[in-house]
């Protein structure tokens, strides 16, 4: 019987340490994957394209940033706010961009009802070209 219990605590001691381990590293896990898709924060602010395993990282303002080595890391931290703008500004220029050129053209079949001062109104069911 005295065995049958030691037995049984020791099964829950290996349980609950290796639930702890799981969360330790599942916790990990999230803490490595950094803003700008984990690439480095100096590589970006001097416009250039550095992937990481995001081992070397900081955390600032609450958000996980990635470095490429320990020394850009203690750069960063010198200037954060400075080197972010910068790594935003380069990162953005990247992204696909919305056209925003005016006056957009619509295809007719998202055409609207409008005015026009030559001919009155434009674009209702039943006028031609519709």
């Amino acid at each position: 019987m005295q065995s049958d219990r030691v037995c049984a605590k020791a099964s829950l001691v290996c349980a609950l340490a290796g639930a702890t381990i799981l969360s330790l590293s599942a916790a990990g896990a999230l803490a490595t994957e950094g803003e700008f898709g984990g690439e480095c924060v100096m590589g970006l602010a001097l416009g250039k394209d550095i992937k990481t395993d995001c081992s070397v990282n900081t955390v600032y303002n609450g958000k996980t940033y990635c470095f490429g080595n320990e020394m850009a890391r203690e750069l960063f931290l010198k200037k954060p706010s400075e080197f972010l703008l910068k790594a935003q500004v380069y990162y953005s220029s990247k992204q696909p961009q919305e056209d925003l050129s005016f006056p957009r053209k619509r295809d007719s079949s998202s055409q609207r009802p409008g005015f026009s001062l030559v001919t009155g109104l434009t674009g209702l069911p039943g006028q031609a070209g519709q």
